[in-house]
């Protein structure tokens, strides 16, 4: 963890109070919101520094996917179309990380936020499975057989 993201949080947390939503079921769905979408990023983070297990070291590629996650999510997502958006919300959720979350509180969608609840558990299981494959992959790589 990086001890900025404590003012990240803290940013987070009072630009909310100019958004002119109280609404208990406004602020329920921020809430909620924010965790998921924090759930997907680490996910995210996840599977992309797993990379390492496959490709050696992987610290550049795995910050270069964490930044083009976090870039993407800064933009609204109308400004994209066909196959970029279809990409924004794949092998690059960042759709689910800004644009759903911000639907959701707006609209109070619940059907929507039951496909950002779906995207994180999706995110979670592919990333505990890259992990876990490419752990499985790393210790047999070191493992020293003896023939007699």
């Amino acid at each position: 963890m990086v001890v900025s993201t404590i003012g990240d949080v803290t940013f987070g947390l009072l630009a909310y109070l100019f958004t002119g939503r109280f609404h208990p079921v406004e602020i329920l769905l921020f809430l909620v919101c924010s965790l998921l979408a924090g759930a997907i990023f680490v996910g995210f983070s996840v599977i992309s520094g797993s990379l390492a297990f496959f490709m050696g070291n992987a610290q550049y590629v795995s910050q270069q996917m964490t930044n083009a996650l976090l870039t993407f999510a800064l933009y609204p997502i109308t400004l994209f179309s066909g196959g970029v958006r279809v990409l924004l919300f794949t092998l690059l959720p960042a759709a689910f990380i800004a644009a759903v979350p911000v639907e959701i509180i707006s609209t109070r969608n619940g059907r929507l936020l039951l496909w950002l609840v779906v995207a994180a558990v999706v995110v979670w299981v592919l990333a505990t499975a890259v992990f876990y494959l490419g752990l499985r992959r790393y210790e047999s790589g070191s493992a020293i057989n003896v023939n007699i």
